[in-house]
């Protein structure tokens, strides 16, 4: 099952997998408290959630059947997220970001990282 690009799901899947990483890597630089107080890090950790919810998208439009497939992946909820840093609401609140990039993300990854695995794709 490819798109008219030639793009998988799986490629995507792979993707999305490697925001959620880079998500991780950002989460793992700075606390919460940093957070509040350093622009560049808010605009790391939006970007980050930003992407994720982008390739999530990309996913659902391209491939429903077989994003319907998992519903244990609640690709709309990244997908909202990104709309709303995405499409310039000043009033992002970080304390609630930092619970999704901590806790949402991670679910989300390990739920990829489970569907890429048991495709017989490599993780290491």
């Amino acid at each position: 099952m490819t798109s008219g690009s030639g793009v998988t799901p799986f490629d995507l899947l792979r993707s999305i997998e490697a925001a959620c990483a880079r998500c991780a890597r950002v989460t793992q630089r700075f606390s919460l408290e940093t957070l509040q107080a350093d622009e560049v890090e808010q605009l790391a950790l939006s970007k980050a959630i930003e992407q994720i919810g982008e390739h999530c998208n990309r996913l659902l439009q391209k491939f429903p059947v077989f994003s319907g497939s998992y519903p244990e992946l609640n690709l709309n909820y990244p997908v909202r997220m990104r709309h709303r840093i995405a499409h310039g609401y000043d009033d992002l609140d970080y304390p609630t970001l930092w619970v999704i990039a901590t806790t949402s993300v991670p679910e989300l990854h390990a739920a990829i990282r489970r569907i890429l695995t048991d495709a017989g794709e490599d993780l290491t």
